[in-house]
């Protein structure tokens, strides 16, 4: 039961960094009136911090129960 706790936080981050980007393509991007593009870009830069979180908290974990077996 253990090691299902660091697997939920890497697949938690990796969800909500999908989330991101699936949020990101649903809400689209639109020029505005006055020729200005209107567009969610915030949430690209989350979405890549998210699945680097998530990248480095699997690793982590990995190298954890590595050192742990050894």
């Amino acid at each position: 039961m253990k090691k299902l706790i660091p697997n939920r936080t890497s697949m938690t981050l990796c969800i909500i960094g999908l989330l991101c980007l699936l949020t990101y393509a649903s809400i689209g991007s639109h020029i505005d009136e006055d020729g200005i593009l209107i567009e969610p870009f915030g949430l690209i830069p989350l979405f890549w911090v998210f699945e680097i979180l998530a990248i480095t908290a699997y690793v982590v974990q990995l190298i954890k129960g590595f050192n742990e077996r050894y």
